[in-house]
């Protein structure tokens, strides 16, 4: 789903790589607990904007 809204916003796809899996799961299961938005995006645009 976020893929397809960064493909139909012009941007290309994110990719989180194996290495990073652990900590995305991490801060997936933090967002489901708390459903604080605010950080899960926080990581995931900082993960984006670095190209890891």
């Amino acid at each position: 789903m976020m893929n397809g809204r960064l493909l139909d916003s012009g941007y290309p796809i994110l990719n989180i790589k194996a290495i990073d899996k652990l900590e995305f799961n991490r801060m997936m299961i933090d967002y489901y607990d708390t459903d604080d938005i605010h950080r899960a995006t926080k990581w995931l645009m900082d993960y984006y904007k670095n190209g890891r």
